[in-house]
């Protein structure tokens, strides 16, 4: 694998596990939330980077179903991560009280809680659109075929997933019906971290679904 590919996987990989630290505010506490934001901030930063072509390409080619899947959600999914970095930089007691607070801290705090769960979301859709470039080294590795394995850990975690995002309720935070993270302090932070990790999985598992059943009609309305 070339020195590039790693490193795209590496940073993929960062700011996958980094989202979840993340949404685990009530654990890390405000202090080390803020860093590990920072850091999520120069991966996105540097995810962006290796991924120009993205930009380049937007306006080439030919649109199909999946195609347009994909470039809504990754254009979602930056807007999102930029209203995040937006409103934390406003919120910030620890790691940015050098920059000048713009706007309201309370609608800040909302917008933050908003792109949160929006921001769950959206990165598993991400990850399930590319899932082919995720397996892409395992392919490689394995003569061309990924393995049973990544396709049934990712549908357990998404199956338990489903569990987690009703345990979780996290429709009231993806509406802001509820503006504060409701936290069992008697339950241990490693299973908090794995529900946020499955929910995840599950959305991913979502738009995998979605794209196989694109591709299907895709198949279905070429054949004459």
């Amino acid at each position: 694998m070339k020195p590039k590919q790693k490193a795209k996987i590496t940073i993929d990989i960062l700011m996958t596990a980094l989202l979840v630290v993340l949404m685990a505010y009530p654990v890390t506490g405000q202090a080390v939330h803020e860093w590990v934001g920072a850091g999520m901030f120069l991966l996105f930063l540097a995810h962006h980077i290796f991924n120009l072509y993205w930009l380049k390409t937007l306006g080439k080619g030919k649109y199909n179903g999946q195609r347009i899947l994909q470039t809504v959600v990754d254009a979602l999914l930056l807007a999102d991560m930029l209203a995040l970095m937006f409103s934390g930089i406003r919120l910030s007691r620890y790691v940015f009280t050098f920059l000048p607070g713009l706007g309201s801290a309370a609608a800040a705090r909302r917008l933050h809680m908003l792109a949160s769960y929006w921001g769950l979301v959206l990165m598993g859709f991400h990850l399930g659109l590319h899932w082919g470039a995720v397996t892409a080294p395992l392919r490689r590795r394995f003569g061309g075929k990924a393995g049973p394995l990544p396709w049934c850990a990712g549908t357990a975690a998404g199956l338990y997933g489903a569990y987690a995002a009703w345990k979780h309720q996290i429709w009231q935070y993806l509406t802001l019906r509820s503006e504060f993270i409701q936290f069992d302090f008697d339950r241990p932070a490693a299973l908090y971290f794995w529900d946020h990790f499955s929910m995840m999985a599950l959305f991913a598992l979502l738009a995998c679904a979605i794209v196989s059943l694109v591709r299907k009609h895709r198949k279905g309305a070429a054949k004459p």
